[in-house]
């Protein structure tokens, strides 16, 4: 949500800051819900970080104090490495802030600046968003502080420096946070009221802003020490039940930090920070130098300075007494020694047996305790001079610190530090103010701004080298017998540092005080007495007081802020102390005439408080009642720092005499304009008066009163140096009347008419806004009409160009179909004409063919006649053989029988064997149970013959030989069916399972549902013959690798033996071409019918090719 979205927040200072204090000034800040919202998280944020900062010192020195089994203690282990553990924590801290909070601040300003603006260029963003950048940097810081209790368990051996690292990136992170959160909070502030300054001055928001800034980020240590004491007493609780939290007691406190920075990134999430230009983020170190002198900067020479041969020395700023320099001191003195304090509160704690949560107490009452003093320091003896109550908080402070390291017992350890913590927050809030009273207004932000850097640079120092110091210390043990005390190095180097503190203290009272010559004692004793009556300004009017030395200007001053506030239309009463009333003429006649001698003090200081009393009940009181502005020209004040400084009386008594006379009616306001004797004793123009003849050590004695009237109320004084121009002092005073000063008719009535007149003006300028706009828009719609009217022509050509390129595609396209039509046309010729020219050479290998077959009818037509004439001669041959075997079996028997007769005569003599007989054991013997006719074959040429048996009939000698008909599979495989022609081509058996076939003891496998007539067995020759021999059947010769027809035996006419053949068929070798002779049909193909190629190549036998006789069952 933008500013503009986010409602208005009606409040009674909504429409302007101009608090009459700066107090109320950063209260009404608050009033606003982005900028409350952003402190919350700041606040929030805060106290996670000073939580974290120490729970990790907490959790260092346990790593430090823990040895894991077989490691190395860290820093040498034992106090030393404890303290120096610390030292670490700290420097680790430090240096994160030191490097990206001043070394590379100017970097990380331009990466989270909300606008840069270039030179001569327009603005820029950063490149990092500045709410996801805080919320980046509380979630970094989250995570670490929850791994953070862990490492020692993790990593035992490093855990001290992961716990650094982790020290490290957490300031870091909080850094970046800062530097976000400094660039985002003035877009946060409100908007100025309509009218403006015409009235009043607007208020200075960025002050107040820095001012809570700085106090929010004060508050949260005490406050993270007050929650971490409470963590630790719950960490105990839980540690009677889980061991973990009783070895890591430290650990439910980091786990808290991170349960505070998810709250900040909750607050955060919501926040919607304006991109509007905001002020550069200040580095913590900036203004470490110090401020120059008046002179130096505007070249006119200074209150206390005079000009050298025309030439004013460009020396530092001082002060109006020369104190500023000590003041410094001081107060830096002063955090120095609170900051080695907290430092050395984890060891000293553990000094006292304690433990995290006497660590935790210690700097509860030390920070809580600066907080308490500088809040409570104005209630502090408010009638003893600020520079000696300076003094003596320092020296409190000091003793303090020295008392907390010389006591052994926790619980006045605790009080002492309570107590010292309060001095030091006396002191800074007393030396915060001497410093302000010290310094002019225009140059009261510089000093302050030095004083700032000064103690921060002095605290960073004072965490490292305390705990540093009492390392190199270290525990010693003092006295002997009744007196014997043993301290660490940590209660060694606090009561150092209260004994430097001592010092620091004397030299204070010794340099700046303004009571020299008053005993301390008595100011003591006079301010503890208090017993003022109650004062108060009036309730109505505003009661204005100018307070000064003799020749400061008071009477110039009044006329010019008479007529000033009379032209804002107020009614003002001027008047003067004494001499106002009737009485006072007689009165101041009688006090300031030189010839009055032997008028005591007091004496004249109840002079003074009758003159007041006539005057209050009879010119101020009433005036006040009708609202006027009343300015007088001395009051109260005059009498306490003339009679009680100038004179050595009890000023506390001198102001409850005149409180007593005045009713308690103090002014709204005081200036005070503060000169020097010398200088004011050169501005007087007639003779002097009583009091004016006073030697100087009077008048400095006076001006240190009213100085110190001024620091024991800075709210209600105004201190300006008199020794300026006129209207120099005139329009300082001027600028905190109009933060003061209530709003008179006149005034009322311009502020609601310059309102209105800014409204008429923002109506004015909205309507010129609107009717700019209107133009704007009228101009922008003609553009656009133009525009359009540019893209409608632009279209159109683009429409033409578009029809053109058309119609150039439509006729390319349209040449290209012609060309493919002419390409197709031609194609479809060519193919037309190849189609042809194919159908012509397929006629002609056609007609070829035809030719061809001719040919091979012819070829096999004459082949089948050889084969027949072949057979022919064959059967003749084979019953040319028959008769031969019969005639030589009939010659066998007659010879046998021939031989039986002459058995007797020659026993001895071989019997001849006959051709036949010769021939059958070639042939091979026949079974008794097969009368199938053995095979013979050649390469291409296979007859069946059926021999007579033995024992049948002869059959004639010129019959022909009758071949076995050819069987189908069935009557094959099973020896039944009915034959066939001699002619007809075989048929294979089907291939049968084994119950189909009658087949008894085959398996499933392929090779054994395949016939056995399929393929032959291959066996030796040898073994053939034995088994045939073994049977007693007639076994086919063995056969070679190529399987071949055995060729019928070749009878010699003449001998009528078989004759032999020479020459035996080869196969064709690979090289060999086919000729058309190859497939003319063999003697086997005719006698058994034709044989395909693939039965040859599977290398099927002639068993399994023919059914018949002789085949294996």
């Amino acid at each position: 949500m933008t500013r503009a979205e986010q409602p208005t927040v009606v409040t009674p200072t909504s429409g302007a800051l101009a608090a009459d204090s700066r107090e109320r000034a950063v209260r009404a800040l608050l009033r606003f819900p982005p900028l409350k919202r952003l402190w919350s998280a700041q606040c929030v944020g805060g106290i996670g970080d000073a939580l974290s900062m120490l729970v990790l010192v907490l959790l260092a020195l346990q790593a430090a104090l823990y040895v894991p089994l077989g490691g190395e203690p860290v820093f040498g282990g034992g106090y030393r490495g404890a303290a120096l553990a610390v030292t670490a924590v700290f420097a680790a801290r430090m240096l994160a802030m030191l490097l990206f909070g001043a070394v590379l601040l100017g970097p990380l300003s331009a990466l989270t600046s909300p606008v840069a603006r270039r030179a001569g260029g327009p603005p820029s963003a950063g490149p990092l968003d500045r709410r996801w950048t805080m919320i980046g940097a509380d979630i970094v810081r989250l995570a670490l502080l929850v791994i953070a209790p862990l490492w020692i368990n993790w990593t035992p051996d490093d855990a001290l420096a992961w716990l650094l690292v982790t020290v490290f990136v957490a300031g870091v992170a909080e850094r970046f946070w800062t530097v976000a959160r400094e660039s985002a909070a003035p877009g946060l502030l409100p908007a100025p009221p309509p009218e403006g300054a015409a009235v009043r001055p607007l208020p200075d928001n960025m002050d107040a802003l820095r001012r809570l800034s700085l106090r929010t980020g004060f508050v949260s240590l005490p406050i993270a020490a007050a929650t971490l004491v409470v963590v630790t007493l719950i960490s105990k609780l839980l540690g009677t039940g889980i061991d973990w939290f009783h070895v890591h007691q430290a650990a439910l406190g980091s786990y808290v930090a991170a349960g505070l920075f998810a709250a900040s990134v909750s607050i955060l999430y919501f926040i919607e920070f304006p991109g509007v230009p905001t002020p550069r983020p200040r580095s913590p170190l900036e203004g470490l130098r110090r401020p120059k002198a008046a002179g130096a900067t505007t070249g006119q020479p200074g209150a206390d300075e005079k000009p050298e041969n025309g030439t004013t020395p460009a020396a530092v700023d001082k002060g109006r007494t020369g104190a500023l320099p000590l003041l410094v001191a001081s107060c830096a003195a002063v955090a120095g020694a609170i900051a080695a304090a907290v430092s050395l509160a984890v060891l000293h704690g553990y000094d006292l047996a304690g433990g995290p949560a006497t660590f935790a107490l210690l700097v509860l009452a030390l920070t809580g305790g600066t907080a308490v003093g500088i809040r409570g320091a104005h209630r502090v003896l408010p009638a003893l001079s600020r520079r000696r109550l300076l003094a003596l908080a320092v020296a409190a402070t000091g003793l303090g610190l020295l008392a907390m390291g010389l006591v052994p017992d926790t619980t006045t350890v605790l009080v002492l530090a309570l107590l010292s913590g309060i001095c030091a927050g006396i002191a800074a809030n007393t030396g915060h103010v001497l410093l302000e009273q010290e310094s002019e207004e225009p140059r009261s932000a510089r000093t302050t701004e030095h004083l700032h850097a000064v103690v921060r640079l002095t605290v960073a120092l004072a965490a490292i080298l305390a705990p540093l110091l009492a390392a190199l210390i270290g525990p010693h043990h003092l006295g002997g017998g009744t007196f014997n005390f043993a301290y660490g190095g940590a209660a060694y180097t606090l009561m150092l540092a209260g004994a430097l503190l001592l010092p620091v203290a004397a030299l204070v009272l010794g340099k700046v005080d303004d009571r020299q010559g008053v005993p301390l004692r008595r100011d003591l004793r006079e301010a503890l007495r208090g017993g003022d009556p109650a004062q108060a300004p009036a309730a109505t009017g505003f009661f204005l007081a100018l307070e000064g030395g003799d020749g400061a200007g008071k009477s110039t001053q009044v006329e010019a802020l008479a007529e000033w506030i009379r032209s804002k239309g107020h009614e003002v009463v001027v008047t003067r102390e004494p001499g106002a009333t009737a009485i006072g003429k007689r009165l101041r006649s009688i006090i300031l005439d030189v010839s009055t001698s032997g008028l005591s003090d007091r004496a004249e200081a109840l002079m003074f408080a009758a003159d007041r009393a006539e005057h209050v009940d009879s010119v101020i009181r009433p005036a006040l009642e009708r609202g006027a502005i009343v300015i007088t020209d001395r009051y109260i004040d005059s009498s306490v720092a003339y009679q009680g400084a100038g004179r050595n009386l009890a000023p506390t008594e001198i102001a409850r005499i005149s409180r007593w006379a005045t009713d308690g009616l103090v002014p709204h306001l005081t200036v005070l304009l503060d000169i020097s004797p010398e200088t004011a004793r050169e501005r007087f123009t007639e003779a002097p008066d009583r009091l004016e003849s006073e030697p100087a050590e009077f008048h400095q004695r006076v001006r240190a009163g009213f100085l110190t009237l001024a620091a024991a109320d800075p709210a209600r004084y105004l201190v300006v140096d008199a020794g300026q121009e006129p209207a120099d002092v005139t329009t300082v005073v001027r600028h905190r009347l109009d933060q003061v000063l209530p709003l008179s008719e006149a005034e009322i009535q311009a502020q609601a008419e310059a309102r209105k007149a800014a409204e008429e003006e923002a109506r004015r300028k909205a309507e010129e806004e609107a009717a700019r706009k209107a133009e704007e828009e009228r101009l922008e719609r003609e553009r656009q009409e133009q525009l359009a009217k540019l893209r409608a022509e632009e279209e159109e050509r683009k429409r033409r160009e578009a029809e053109e390129a058309r119609a150039r595609e439509e006729a390319r396209q349209a040449e290209e179909a012609r060309k493919r039509a002419e390409e197709a046309r031609q194609a479809a010729e060519a193919e037309r004409q190849r189609r042809e020219a194919e159908e012509r050479a397929r006629e002609a290998e056609q007609e070829r063919l035809r030719k061809q077959h001719e040919e091979e009818a012819r070829l096999r037509k004459e082949a089948e006649e050889r084969r027949l004439e072949k057979q022919r001669k064959a059967e003749a041959a084979l019953v040319r053989a028959e008769e031969a075997r019969v005639a030589a079996a009939a010659a066998a028997a007659a010879a046998e029988a021939k031989a039986a007769a002459e058995e007797a005569e020659s026993a001895e003599a071989p019997t001849a064997e006959t051709y036949v007989a010769d021939l059958r054991k070639r042939l091979g013997p026949e079974t008794p149970d097969d009368s199938a006719a053995s095979s013979s074959g050649s390469d291409g040429e296979q007859t069946h013959e059926s021999l007579p048996r033995s024992g049948t009939p002869d059959r004639a000698a010129d019959e022909t030989a009758v071949l076995p008909p050819v069987r189908d599979a069935h009557d094959a495989w099973g020896g039944r069916g009915a034959g066939s022609d001699a002619e007809e081509t075989a048929v294979l058996p089907p291939v049968r399972d084994g119950g189909a076939r009658g087949e008894v003891g085959r398996g499933d496998a392929p090779a054994d549902r395949v016939p056995p007539w399929m393929f032959r067995k291959e066996t030796p020759p040898g073994a053939n013959a034995g088994h045939g021999a073994a049977s007693g059947r007639s076994s086919a010769p063995a056969e070679s690798r190529v399987e071949r027809t055995r060729e019928l035996p070749q009878i010699d006419p003449a001998t009528g033996r078989p004759v032999e053949s020479s020459q035996r068929s080869r196969p064709r070798p690979e090289w060999a071409e086919e000729t058309p002779l190859d497939d003319l049909p063999t003697l086997a193909d005719e006698l058994l019918g034709p044989r395909g190629d693939e039965e040859a190549d599977d290398g099927a036998g002639d068993d399994g090719r023919r059914g018949g006789r002789g085949r294996r069952g």
